[in-house]
Parts: C-alpha cells; sequence; structure tokens
C-alpha cells in the first residue's frame, strides 16, 4: 500500500499540488490592495527612468537596487497597475515551485518536495509574502538556488559549476535585499570552507578562495553606498527594538500554527540522525521487533550523511544571521524585522527537507515510518491550507472595502487636498499610490489654504472645534465611520462647499 500512495505521489501528486499552489497563489493576485512599502515600490519606479531609480534607491532607501529594476521592466512590458506588480512577485514563486517538482525532487524526493510546495505554497508566512510588491519572492528565489548550490556542492564534492552558480545566485540575492547579501555571504564562504576540510587540496582552497572574493568584490560598488544608507538609518527611528526571537522563529517556520509541527520534527529529527550517524546509537530489525542500543564510545563524524552536513550546515548560517542581526541591532541600533528574515525559509525549508529524506532511507519498521510521514504531511497540508484560506478571505475583505473608498472619493478636484493623520504610511506612501493630490498631515483647518474640496483619511475622529472651524470657513462635510483604504483602517471625512 506504501509504495503504491509513494508512487501516486512521485508521478501525480506533486505535479498536482504544485498546479493547485500555483493556481491559488494566482488568485491572490486580483486585488488593489496596498501598504507603505508596496506603494513606495512603486514610487521608486514610475516616472522615472534607470538613473533616477537609482537615486531615488539611493537617497530614500536601504535596500539595493535590483528588484526595482525587475519591477520597472516587468511594468513596462505589462503596464503600470496593482495586479502587474502582484504578478512580477507570482513569477519568483512559480519558479520555486517548478524547482521543487524538478531538482528538489530528484535530489531530495518527492515527498520532501511535496512539503516544500505545501509550505511555501500557502502557510501564513509565504501567503503574506509570495505576492508582496517588494522584494521578498525575488530573494527567496535567488537564497533558494544559491543554497541548493551549496548542497549540491557537499553532497558530490564540489563541481566548479555548482560554485559559479552559488555565486552568481549569492550575488543576485545582495543586490535584492540586505539580508540576501547577509546570508548568501555565509552560504559561499562556509561551502567552500566544507569543502576545503572534505578535500584538503589545492583546487578546493582555490574555489573557496576564489568565490569568497568574487562575491565581495562584485557587491563593493554597493557596499559603499550600503554604508552610507546604514549611517542614515542609525538616525532613523522607526524601528525602536527588534523583533523578538519568538516572532521570527514564529515566522520562519510557516507560521505560529505551522510552527509546532514544523520545529518539533526538525529538532527531533536532527538529535536522532545526529545521534545515529554519530555512532551513538544502533537499530537493528530483528524477526519480531526491532532493537536500539545505545553506544558508549567517542562519537565520529566519518558516517556522517551528506543530509547531515547539509542540516547541520543550514543551522549554522540561520545561527549567525540571527546571531550578527540581533548583534548588531543591540550594540548599535535595531535593523532585525521579522519580514527581513524571510531570506531564512529556504534555509529552514531544506533542514525540513532533508530530515524528511533520511526519515523515509532508514530502515526501520515500514509502516510506522510511513505513518509518521503521512501524519506530517496531511497535518502540514491542512494547517497550509487554513492559513492561506485565512489570509486569502483578509485580502478579499481589505480588496472590497479598498473599493468602497475609492469609490466615494472617485477623482478628487484639481486642487483637492488629501489629508493623513494618526495612520502610519498613509501620508507619505499610500494616498500617493492611489491619488495625485497634495498630501498633508496638518488639519484640515490648518492647512493655510481653502482648496475647493478636502478629503481626510485619518486613524480618530475630527473634535468639534475642528468641524466647527470648517463651518465657519464655508465647509459642509460628510462622515463615512469605520473605512478601509489599502490595509489600513480609516474614518474618512470629506469637506467641500456647494
Amino acid at each position: 500500500m506504501f509504495e503504491k500512495i509513494n508512487k501516486l505521489i512521485d508521478r501525480i501528486g506533486v505535479y498536482l499540488l504544485a498546479l493547485g499552489a500555483v493556481i491559488l497563489n494566482i488568485s491572490l493576485a486580483f486585488d488593489n490592495v496596498v501598504w507603505g512599502d508596496e506603494a513606495y515600490s512603486q514610487m521608486a519606479i514610475i516616472d522615472c527612468d534607470f538613473y533616477g531609480i537609482f537615486e531615488r534607491v539611493y537617497y530614500w532607501d536601504s535596500h539595493p537596487p535590483l528588484y526595482y529594476y525587475y519591477l520597472r521592466i516587468f511594468a513596462d512590458i505589462f503596464g503600470y497597475n496593482t495586479v502587474v506588480y502582484h504578478i512580477a512577485s507570482l513569477v519568483p514563486f512559480v519558479i520555486g515551485i517548478v524547482l521543487a517538482v524538478t531538482l528538489i525532487k530528484k535530489h531530495l524526493g518527492a515527498i520532501p518536495a511535496v512539503f516544500f510546495i505545501i509550505v511555501s505554497g500557502f502557510s501564513a508566512s509565504c501567503s503574506e509574502y509570495n505576492l508582496e510588491i517588494r522584494m521578498y519572492s525575488l530573494v527567496f528565489m535567488f537564497t533558494l538556488l544559491c543554497a541548493y548550490c551549496a548542497y549540491m556542492i557537499i553532497k558530490e564534492g564540489g563541481k566548479l559549476s555548482y560554485f559559479i552558480l552559488m555565486t552568481l545566485f549569492g550575488v543576485l540575492s545582495a543586490y535584492t535585499h540586505y539580508y540576501g547579501l547577509a546570508v548568501c555571504g555565509l552560504i559561499i564562504f562556509f561551502a567552500g570552507f566544507v569543502n576545503f576540510a572534505g578535500n584538503k587540496n589545492k583546487k578546493a582552497f582555490f574555489k573557496w578562495f576564489l568565490t569568497t572574493v568574487i562575491y565581495i568584490v562584485v557587491y563593493i560598488p554597493w557596499l559603499f553606498v550600503l554604508y552610507f544608507q546604514t549611517q542614515a538609518e542609525l538616525g532613523n527611528s522607526w524601528m525602536t527594538e527588534p523583533d523578538a526571537f519568538d516572532r521570527i522563529l514564529n515566522f520562519i517556520t510557516g507560521g505560529e500554527n505551522l510552527r509546532p509541527v514544523m520545529l518539533t520534527f526538525v529538532i527531533v529529527m536532527t538529535i536522532v540522525i545526529l545521534i545515529k550517524e554519530s555512532g551513538l546509537a544502533t537499530i537493528k530489525k530483528g524477526e519480531e521487533k526491532v532493537s536500539f542500543y545505545l553506544a558508549l564510545h567517542k562519537p565520529s563524524r566519518k558516517n556522517w550523511s551528506c543530509e547531515l552536513k547539509g542540516i547541520l550546515f543550514f543551522y549554522v548560517v540561520i545561527a549567525l544571521l540571527l546571531g550578527f542581526g540581533y548583534g548588531v541591532s543591540y550594540l548599535f541600533h535595531p535593523i532585525l524585522t521579522y519580514r527581513y528574515t524571510y531570506v531564512l525559509i529556504p534555509l529552514v525549508l531544506f533542514i525540513f527537507m532533508l530530515c524528511m529524506k533520511r526519515l523515509i532511507e532508514y530502515n526501520f519498521n515500514l509502516r510506522a515510518k510511513y505513518i509518521i510521514v503521512y501524519v506530517m504531511l496531511l497535518a502540514t497540508l491542512i494547517i497550509s491550507l487554513f492559513d492561506f484560506k485565512y489570509f486569502r478571505s483578509l485580502s478579499k475583505t481589505q480588496d472590497i472595502e479598498t473599493k468602497k473608498v475609492l469609490d466615494i472619493v472617485g477623482t478628487p478636484n484639481e486642487d483637492a487636498v488629501l489629508v493623513s493623520n494618526g495612520v502610519k504610511h498613509l501620508a507619505w506612501s499610500v494616498l500617493k499610490y492611489y491619488y495625485p493630490n497634495e498630501v498633508t498631515t496638518e488639519n484640515p483647518n490648518k492647512l493655510g489654504k481653502e482648496p475647493s474640496e478636502i478629503w481626510a483619511f485619518i486613524g480618530d475622529t475630527f473634535d468639534n472645534d475642528v468641524l466647527n472651524d470648517m463651518k465657519k470657513m464655508g465647509y459642509k462635510h460628510e462622515a463615512y465611520m469605520n473605512m478601509w483604504l489599502g490595509k489600513y483602517a480609516i474614518n474618512l471625512y470629506h469637506f467641500y462647499r456647494e
């Protein structure tokens, strides 16, 4: 029975699941909902040439420019609207799914590939960021490819082609997100080190040295920009403290609901694999029962599988990246927010898939082994689908509510002023995304001029003093309470003269 199920998953199941993941994620693309950073992405590419994009990113963003050039080219081809921007982020996600049913399936197996598709396609963390109008899906793809090449170096002994591709994808990741720079830098350095430690010859050292140097040299032109941006960022108070480790742990393991399943499995399996392959325990199958023996001799690394080496390799990279982020945050200035750790999800998934591969390969009770596998598979699928359903429902509600606001406001008069206060991100980006009018955070009675109409998008309500002032100035008003624009709850006021 288990063989039939496995063949079904291998021949049909993994492809149907991949197709379903792509279709369901496409369904998320057709909305007009943005938040502050997404609106900034559009502001960075619109009405400017390629040098203009560089200037905007240089002066106003701490992230590298590759994503913005990618988004600009995509929008030039397909149009400047929210759906196109979402689809630009969908493309790297789809490439990741294709990699799952090809390379991951080939080298790790169909069942690990299924887990990759489920988590990357439906989990709470990935549902939210797969189609976001930011660089997260793009850096996810580049980091995944860089990590894959590193694993193949560990597995196959360091082919030159893998070093070249690993460095290429690492550089692309670095120019997409500065946490991509840190993660892929660690991957490239330690992959070369592991290969050299295993071979101890000049060729291995040359590959290690050359890829590390190339990675640094190619990034140097932007390294100076990053330094100056970091200096500016140190004076920026938007992040007052780094996100708690517990929140980041939830995020990189697929979300709060999925975390117990993923984290428990990878911790238990890592310990089991490490004990078994270090010679501290043996499992023997007799005619009637399975016997488990503990050994007291000194542990050895000589029987470590490439999967265990990969598992420990990715643990080290994750730990160093988080250590770096928290170290800088506590010594200098907070730089670690949970969404930046999106680059770690491919590594967590690699650990998960490698643990699953070893579990399937271990020679013990077939029924018990596959009961564990299928229970994990079913639990991960159910939790992830519920998370996806919740996010899709939330996005749909936000889209409906945003349309109501856009319909009420319509096309404001040319001299209309938009007022926003008390709602983070609206004034500097979101209102500029939806409307071309002047935006201010001043109360409507303090503008210093009297436009034909004023639209106020605020988080609270205006007190009677403001409303009376506006009445004295000859304005009437209409109020629309408990509205929603983009991803922000607002109260909407319209001041006008008849």
